[in-house]
């Protein structure tokens, strides 16, 4: 889970593009790295995420947020694949196959 936040949060280029990114621009807003030609958002709810062990992680946002929990249930959010990402390495913005 960790490495797909940590990824979207660093994407730069044209992966800021809301038509690349909706999801995460809808719930996070931002990027690590603000693009003012990107049309993205220029602050981020995100902040950080780490994983404990297996099966817990802790999701550090900016500010409070009512959306967030639900969000999580989005599955371009929240993929269900929880070791996916440390199996498969993708480019930004490549889609699984």
């Amino acid at each position: 889970m960790c490495a797909n936040f940590n990824r979207w949060y660093n994407f730069t280029g044209s992966f800021q593009n809301p038509s690349a990114t909706y999801y995460w621009q809808t719930v996070f807003g931002g990027f690590k790295k603000y693009d003012p030609k990107s049309g993205a958002p220029k602050g981020s709810l995100f902040k950080s995420c780490a994983a404990h062990g297996t099966s817990s992680v802790t999701i550090n946002l900016t500010s409070a947020s009512a959306s967030f929990l639900g969000a999580l249930s989005l599955v371009r959010v929240l993929h269900g694949e929880p070791d996916s990402d440390d199996q498969v390495r993708r480019e930004p913005g490549e889609r699984r196959r």
